[in-house]
This record gives C-alpha cells, sequence and structure tokens, in this order.
C-alpha cells in the first residue's frame, strides 16, 4: 500500500470512527482513536505534499452552531493524552505557583458554571484550547432554590 493510499484509509476511518462516537454509536476505544489520528498526523507531517482533502485533522468532530466568542476568566485546559507520570508532571510545569484544579472528565464535555447572589447562574461549555477566548455557547440557567 503507497502512503497516499495509507492517508486515505486512516482518514477515512477518523471520519466514520468520529461520525459514529456523535451518534451515540462508538465503533472503538478512544485510545484505538487517538492511534489512528496519531498515525495520520505523523504520515501528513512527514508528507505534507498527500494531505487529505477533506482533512479531518482539521475538523472539530461534533457538528456545532458556534455562538459569539465568551471570554472565561480562567482557561480551561486539558492534559490532552497525558498517560505517564512525566506528562502530568509536565503539564503542571506550566504553571508554577498557580492553584490548579483536576475533575475527572467527561469524555467531549467541558463545562464552566459563574454562579453570583442571585439564583442564576452562567454555563459555558468549552473546546480544548489554551486561550481564554473561546468560540463557546453560553446559556443561563435559573434554578427555583438558591445553588448552595
Amino acid at each position: 500500500m503507497s502512503t497516499k493510499e495509507r492517508i486515505d484509509e486512516l482518514a477515512a476511518r477518523m471520519t466514520a470512527l468520529r461520525d459514529a462516537y456523535y451518534r451515540g454509536e462508538p465503533l472503538v476505544a478512544d485510545a484505538d482513536y487517538d492511534a489512528v489520528e496519531d498515525e495520520l498526523r505523523a504520515l501528513v507531517a512527514e508528507h505534507p505534499d498527500l494531505v487529505p482533502d477533506p482533512n479531518p485533522l482539521e475538523e472539530v468532530g461534533a457538528p456545532s452552531v458556534l455562538h459569539a466568542p465568551v471570554r472565561h476568566s480562567r482557561p480551561m485546559l486539558s492534559l490532552e493524552k497525558a498517560t505517564k507520570p512525566e506528562q502530568v508532571e509536565a503539564f503542571f510545569e506550566r504553571f508554577p505557583g498557580q492553584p490548579v484544579v483536576v475533575m475527572p472528565k467527561l469524555d467531549g464535555l467541558s463545562l464552566a458554571l459563574s454562579v453570583s447572589g442571585t439564583p442564576s447562574a452562567s454555563a459555558r461549555t468549552s473546546i480544548v484550547t489554551s486561550s481564554p477566548v473561546v468560540p463557546s455557547p453560553r446559556v443561563t440557567a435559573r434554578r427555583s432554590r438558591p445553588f448552595s
């Protein structure tokens, strides 16, 4: 199989796996999807003249409607694909002296709630980025009882 054929095969596989995932019918574990993506990234880096068209590496996975950008008070960051202790340590070394909160991850979902003194909250979803300004839907949530 030629390099171009392998790139096209990986691109098609990535697209099919992503589509199934966002339909709620994942075909493989996240690590297997990541392996396909990593191989495709490596091949495209070695052979930039063979970038697939369309290129799934440049697409955001889920179909979405983007709203006006929202400024987060602090960037919502990701450990990315950290699987080894030294990768986690390297992440924390980027923020010396800063408090960091680590939360369990619900794959594909990030949410920041801003609660004020009123019975409402501003909820913002996020894409993974190091920028504090992200294209993000913003909704206002109201509860019948105060937040505690």
